[in-house]
């Protein structure tokens, strides 16, 4: 593993070369990063190297260099390869009281790093990016749970069935319609606990995002779709019957659902399509997702008529 720094106080985190158990061993682009700005947009000082705060206590429990140095530790030579890296972020501020100190912290993955600096340079994440997105965040998942919107004498009971409904649809997925006909889960991923390594999913870093998941999990959790969204009708009882196998045993995961269509129809389809190139290089006789459908085609009639043909 090793951090590098792309950036002052960027971190970017990544292993040099692949880890899988094969013959072959291959570079690997990709990796983790952390970003944090105050409530200025002042960017801050990360510390990566967990020996730095912690000393000797390899148990993490006690901050021991951090409790004898305070931020004197940022003068501290930190190790960047070799080790399990950390990212705490550090600011020096004097409270009076009554007052409060806030700092809006990004982590996430990239495929390679100009993905990173490209989104650094085009957002320019700051504290009005980071409370537009938390406000976004929260009016999504009121759009989500309205449909089991609750009021009784209890708030927390009421709240308590919007978070339920929402767990669901983190492991079930959420229907919606694409096309006319077309049935298509959002959201659906394994659940459980993200650093227990056999939870281990995949979200497409697309639009109609879906994950990977357990075959019972995700057949449980879709239980009351037919009453919460009548019009998937019988989809989920066809899927999951034809996954059985011969010997009666079902599958243990449920990947992504990808489809394809037919050069014959693309053709009819895009015939007359300006910047149709585009979606042929994306989609022709390949298996593609909704997501990566809708990144090439900006056209909305185009999209449902090539889903519709899928």
């Amino acid at each position: 593993m090793q951090v590098e720094e792309p950036r002052e106080k960027l971190p970017f985190y990544r292993v040099r070369a692949s880890m899988v158990d094969t013959a072959s061993v291959s570079e690997v682009k990709g990796g983790n990063f952390a970003y944090a700005v105050d409530e200025k947009g002042s960017r801050l000082s990360c510390l990566f190297d967990p020996e730095v705060i912690f000393g000797y206590d390899n148990s993490l429990e006690k901050p021991v260099e951090f409790k004898e140095k305070g931020l004197g530790v940022l003068k501290t030579r930190q190790n960047r390869s070799n080790l399990m890296p950390a990212a705490f972020f550090a600011q020096k501020k004097t409270l009076k009281k009554g007052e409060s100190v806030t700092f809006y912290e990004l982590i996430g993955q990239v495929d390679q790093l100009g993905d990173l600096e490209n989104f650094l340079d085009s957002r320019k994440p700051d504290p009005a990016f980071f409370e537009s997105k938390l406000s976004r965040a929260n009016v999504i998942t009121d759009q989500l749970t309205d449909r089991v919107e609750t009021r009784t004498g209890s708030k927390s009971f009421d709240e308590y069935t919007r978070y339920t409904f929402m767990d669901n649809v983190l492991r079930g997925g959420l229907p919606v319609k694409i096309g006319k006909d077309k049935i298509f889960y959002v959201y659906s991923r394994k659940h459980g606990d993200l650093e227990r390594e056999y939870n281990y999913f995949a979200m497409s870093p697309e639009f109609y995002s879906q994950g990977n998941g357990n075959f019972r999990d995700v057949n449980q959790n879709r239980r009351l779709d037919s009453f919460f969204a009548p019009f998937t009708g019988r989809e989920s009882i066809h899927m999951f019957y034809s996954l059985l196998q011969a010997d009666g045993y079902n599958p243990l995961s449920i990947e992504k659902l990808t489809y394809t269509i037919s050069d014959e129809k693309l053709d009819e389809i895009l015939h007359e399509v300006q910047g149709s190139g585009e979606i042929r290089k994306a989609i022709s006789g390949q298996h593609f997702t909704p997501g990566k459908l809708a990144l090439v085609c900006e056209d909305d009639s185009v999209f449902e008529q090539i889903m519709d043909e899928s």
